[in-house]
């Protein structure tokens, strides 16, 4: 069974009430904890490449490393291996068993090793990180995703829309992209069609924006604001006024 000492590697890397903080042993540990059992040799290719005496420089991190995690290191013989709680694996965990984006959220602490300095790791190791950290977000994401609720509103109704917005809201992210436009040559447009297309594009859009924010600073959470606009804006085109 992992020891009680849990490795943190979703935000930065630690052992959790340790003050050992030797960045090359605790990625090698992360590395093993989260692969499985590695060989001496393997390691040594993988996290000393072109260093002098690469198998020694292996022995010392294993012989720091062991002073933080003592029967959790076993490193007798041709194999390493680490036994040890790691915070992704938990994450991972909340996952399967509820497949609830806020349950894992709790476990997730931010980027895989997000802010560990990677230059002298190795280039397979650092490919290892930044796939580890992708594949641990796009497990969020697609969480998040599975609890997403898309909101059907006329956001020119602006009693109705704010309405709406404090009966479901607070909301973490607002997607808008309801859009309008009337066709034809600028020499032609009708004041009526101007204003169904400010009315929605802009008088719309703004007060629907408002009224989630305002949930959002009366909640006291961040959030992220989108409203989705034409490229037409960009390119222009004949007939498009």
């Amino acid at each position: 069974m992992p020891t009680a000492t849990r490795l943190l590697t979703l935000g930065g890397l630690s052992l959790e009430g340790s003050a050992f903080a030797r960045r090359k042993p605790l990625l090698l540990a992360a590395y093993v904890a989260l692969e499985g059992r590695q060989t001496r040799q393997h390691l040594s290719e993988l996290f000393f490449a072109g260093a002098e005496r690469p198998r020694d420089r292996l022995a010392v991190t294993l012989s720091r490393l062991r002073t933080a995690l003592g029967a959790g290191l076993r490193a007798e013989g041709a194999t390493v291996e680490v036994d040890l709680r790691v915070d992704a694996r938990d994450f991972l965990a909340a996952l399967e068993g509820e497949e609830d984006a806020a349950v894992a959220e709790r476990c997730y602490g931010g980027p895989f090793l997000e802010g560990v300095a990677l230059a002298d790791a190795g280039v397979e190791v650092e490919e290892w990180v930044y796939a580890t950290r992708e594949f641990l977000a796009g497990r969020l994401r697609a969480a998040r995703l599975r609890r997403a609720e898309a909101l059907a509103l006329d956001i020119t109704d602006l009693d109705a829309t704010a309405r709406a917005v404090a009966e479901h809201g607070p909301f973490d992210v607002l997607v808008n992209s309801a859009g309008l436009a009337r066709h034809g040559p600028a020499l032609d447009t009708a004041p009526a069609d101007y204003d169904a297309a400010m009315d929605l594009n802009l008088r719309a859009a703004y007060f629907l924006t408002r009224e989630v924010a305002r949930g959002l600073t009366a909640a006291g959470k961040p959030g992220s604001l989108i409203n989705i606009s034409s490229q037409m804006g960009h390119v222009g085109g004949p007939d498009r006024a």
